[in-house]
């Protein structure tokens, strides 16, 4: 039977979607809401309103015919239908936009064919709404609202006041049998507008527990708020889940993708598989692995939609499949399109686990994605943790300015074990509340924290080879348990490198988890384990991507340092590429926007529709630092065939501003060489920095450090480090300067270790060099795909934005090699077969049958500047199949008498 899902106890209308929903398919009626109203409401504010219907026959696309309300005014409304019939009958999406108009009670009803349908909401200038969290991986729309029998949950029960006064007289009760143990409350007797509170508690269901667990709260000024949820996963029939969920606004004529899951929990399989979007129609589904599959029992599939709204309104996008035994599921997405669409994100998040004692920083960014249209009559909620300080809060102004961006930025410490929460909400006129993040937080004395270092980019190509790479910290104050990872993802994955599994981490200690995965179907690409270090202690950890047949890359061309002054102007560049050999992109839209005015100078994307295969174009600008505390940074770029590409990056404003550079550093590197690499910190300011720390990641080996522990203003300091790799694999090694007067800067930089092909040595005696070699005596590779060769030009990805990173040794303008006991020569390399000669200092991507020779010359001038005697060295070059699936380091040994 093809059924709506039941509403989760207390769904509220201002979670756009209802963040706690599951998309079940099934109903016993002619239909249900998927967004209601909430308990409370305030007047004058919008709210989504999404129905869907089962009928006969297909409904009038004149929703006014179906409406009755009272005390409220429909803004907007539309029907939309299914277009194929699922067991003889359609499947329909009746979606309102509700304003509530004056104090008291107030609804809308729907008339049904015949069967009338109420949504009631109590308005109050005093509006408390409810919802509920359910895990700790800080990724709000990951949630259930049913639980597995047997095993303790963690839940959160949120209650904020969106009104602008007090709620008075609260009183929180269980309404079931059944309740959370281990409770902890931040709720009162009283909630003052724009505040919130919480009960946390473990919850472990049985499976004849059919109530679930049930909280309600009442006061004076308004309605009961129930919240909760059920208890054990329906495993008789086909699910549907929204894996990846719209934005609570979006904009329209804007494309956004929406992952949608179905599995088949049943006892049989799902056969022959038929999908169906309901959307606007300018949507459409870009990935379906559903269509003419068939589902084992356990088995699941997914479908991408590209959704976009036509027109301002609520939208609801709808994903059904149905098999040919009758099984059918579906799930829904619901938004506000609106003019000045409002996003939030948690820039700095807690982590799962905190420490007791440590200080950990928060930060969430509001935008305004418009580039047109201001957003007014901005307004606040806030449920802060239990000890916190606020560092800055530029989110005090009632408007929000078109492309601009406030921040809330605090620092919060645990000062006793149990749970740790953090929500943000913004009100504004023109579309419905914004959740910044239900961030919840487990302190105690084991707190084990991780930190993905290398992600896979938000678009993946077909039949390529990307890394990852994880470290976990034992941030705890004894040692874990012996450690061990579970994943749920093993297909095309290889890993390089475990130095956790079978390990017991002190505290202070870490490990790492790397790996590459493979790419060999388009879809959607979710890596997911857990590290287990004690008895119900985990942590979660995932990487995830799509694959897509036009993948577009984004970069940072000119970042800003980590540190920067007050009153301070920076350039500031981001490119965007499209990788495809064959496919062109279409261009939606591309933004930059900050937590400070930026000053777009440039925007070639702006003007383009199609973007060609290798093609690329950059928005770039200016920005200067008018107020204290961390700014940052977001450039994004949708486009219709792949997800919406966001570059990040920020800096913080100091009292002493130090620059940094990076020298010497390679992506790829041969196994059991040795690397130097210089670190150079430079003082912008006049006042000196002091109590200067350098640390580092253990790979690394310091062989010179003239930073002491002051530099004076205007000074310049350096650390050599080697990098020595003893392992092949995917890795990271980091250098962090901390000093009083600033931001920690911090040099990560991930890298892959190969086997080094080395080469026999060359010896030059006169004014000029010319040497070749022919790479494919030491390499084998396909033939199917060329090269690209690493040369120093090419860009590095190193976190906190240093000014410059130099590819190879330091010193040259081209490829260079650091003789000793003296200068750097600079030799050019050339590569010669049947798609042209090429300077080295490109990347180099044909494909090529036969990878030719390479060939080194040494400009006779860089000769004659060298002092008499003998001095030696190595040039690395690395060789990288453009699928990344081979590798090559060779060493080149040069030996240079004059």
């Amino acid at each position: 039977m093809y059924k709506a899902k039941a509403v989760l106890f207390g769904c509220i209308a201002i979670l756009s979607g209802c963040d706690n929903y599951d998309g079940k398919a099934q109903f016993s009626s002619s239909g249900e809401f998927v967004t209601s109203l909430p308990s409370n409401s305030v007047p004058g504010d919008l709210y989504p309103v999404s129905f869907i219907a089962k009928v006969d026959r297909k409904l009038s696309a004149d929703a006014n015919s179906l409406i009755y309300k009272d005390n409220v005014e429909v803004q907007s409304s539309e029907v939309d239908c299914l277009n194929e019939t699922v067991e003889g009958q359609y499947i329909c999406a009746i979606s309102l936009r509700v304003t509530p108009l004056a104090n008291g009670p107030a609804s809308v009803e729907l008339d049904i064919e015949g069967q009338r349908f109420l949504n009631q909401t109590f308005v109050t200038q005093s509006a408390v709404i409810g919802h509920m969290h359910s895990n700790t991986l800080q990724t709000f729309n990951f949630q259930k609202d049913k639980f597995e029998a047997g095993k303790s949950h963690p839940v959160d029960l949120v209650f904020t006041n969106i009104g602008s006064e007090v709620a008075n007289n609260i009183d929180i009760s269980s309404l079931f049998e059944r309740k959370l143990t281990d409770v902890k409350s931040t709720c009162g007797t009283s909630l003052e507008a724009g505040e919130g509170c919480y009960i946390h508690g473990n919850y472990t269901p049985e499976a004849t527990d059919v109530n679930g667990v049930k909280y309600s709260l009442t006061y004076d000024e308004g309605e009961q708020v129930t919240v909760g949820a059920k208890n054990v996963l329906n495993k008789e029939r086909l699910v549907g889940r929204v894996i990846r969920n719209l934005p609570f606004n979006i904009a329209s004529s804007t494309s956004y993708d929406v992952e949608f899951r179905f599995s088949n929990l049943g006892t049989e399989p799902v056969t022959n598989i038929q999908t169906q979007l309901l959307a606007p129609s300018v949507s459409e589904i870009r990935f379906d692995e559903c269509q003419d599959s068939a589902l084992a029992v356990g088995e699941s599939c997914a479908v991408t939609a590209s959704v976009v709204g036509d027109e301002i309104g609520t939208l609801t996008a709808l994903v059904g499949i149905q098999g040919d035994n009758g099984d059918s599921a579906y799930a829904t997405v619901v938004s506000n399109v609106v003019e000045s669409p409002i996003v939030a994100h948690v820039e700095q998040d807690l982590p799962q686990k905190m420490a007791l004692g440590a200080a950990y920083d928060y930060l969430v960014t509001f935008t305004n994605q418009s580039d047109s249209h201001d957003a007014t009559g901005v307004r606040f909620a806030h449920l802060y943790p239990e000890s916190y300080s606020i560092h800055s809060n530029t989110c005090v102004d009632s408007t929000l300015k078109a492309e601009e961006s406030c921040h809330i930025s605090l620092t919060t410490t645990a000062e006793s074990t149990g749970i740790q929460h953090y929500s943000s909400y913004l009100m504004f006129d023109q579309g419905t509340a914004v959740i910044s993040s239900s961030t919840l937080s487990r302190a105690s004395e084991r707190s084990l924290h991780s930190v993905i270092d290398l992600d896979f980019p938000s678009n993946m190509l077909l039949n390529q080879s990307y890394p990852f790479h994880a470290t976990f910290t034992n941030n705890g104050l004894v040692d874990t348990d012996l450690i061990s990872i579970t994943s749920m993802t093993t297909q095309n994955v290889l890993i390089n490198s475990n130095t956790c599994e079978g390990e017991i981490l002190q505290p202070g200690t870490s490990c790492q988890l790397s790996g590459e995965y493979y790419t060999t179907q388009l879809g959607p690409v979710r890596l997911e384990g857990n590290l287990n270090y004690g008895p119900n202690l985990d942590e979660a950890f995932n990487f995830s991507s799509e694959v897509v047949a036009v993948p577009i890359h984004g970069s940072v061309k000119i970042g800003l340092p980590q540190n920067i002054g007050l009153n301070n102007t920076y350039p500031i560049s981001y490119v965007y590429q499209n990788l495809s050999a064959v496919h062109d992109a279409s261009m939606v839209n591309v933004t930059l926007s900050s937590t400070a005015p930026v000053h777009v100078a440039t925007n070639t994307c702006e003007s383009k529709t199609i973007l060609h295969p290798g093609e690329e174009c950059e928005i770039s600008g200016e920005f200067t630092a008018t107020q204290q505390g961390l700014h940052q940074f977001q450039s994004s770029m949708t486009y219709k065939e792949g997800n919406a590409v966001k570059i990040n990056s920020s800096a913080i404003v100091s009292d002493v501003v130090v620059s940094s550079q990076v020298e010497g550093s390679l992506p790829i590197v041969g196994l059991g060489q040795t690397y130097p690499i210089r670190y150079v910190f430079n003082n912008e300011s006049i006042v000196e920095a002091s109590g200067i720390q350098i640390s580092h990641s253990a790979n690394l080996n310091i062989t010179s450090d003239s930073c002491g522990t002051t530099l004076t203003g205007g000074g310049q300091c350096e650390i050599v480090a080697e990098y020595s790799p003893s392992e092949n694999g995917q890795f990271v090694h980091t250098l962090n300067f901390d000093y009083v007067e600033g931001n920690e800067i911090e040099l990560t930089q991930p890298v892959k270790v190969v086997d080094a092909i080395a080469l026999d040595e060359v010896v030059y005696q006169a004014g000029s060099l010319s040497h070749s070699f022919d790479a494919a005596d030491h390499f084998n590779y396909a033939s199917d795909y060329g090269f690209t060769i690493l040369t120093k030009l090419q860009a590095l990805d190193i976190s906190g934005n240093p000014e410059s990173v130099v590819h190879a040794k330091w010193g040259g303008t081209e490829m260079d090699i650091e003789l000793t006991p003296s200068e750097p020569m600079t030799f050019t390399g050339h590569r010669v077969n049947n798609c042209s000669t090429r300077s080295m200092n490109s990347t180099i991507g044909c494909a090529s049958g036969k990878l030719s020779s390479l060939r080194l010359t040494l400009n006779s001038d860089s000769f004659n500047a060298l002092p008499s005697g003998e001095q030696s060295g190595v040039i690395y070059i690395t060789l990288t199949q453009s699928n990344n699936t081979h590798v090559a380091v060779f060493g080149l040994p040069i030996r240079v008498i004059k």
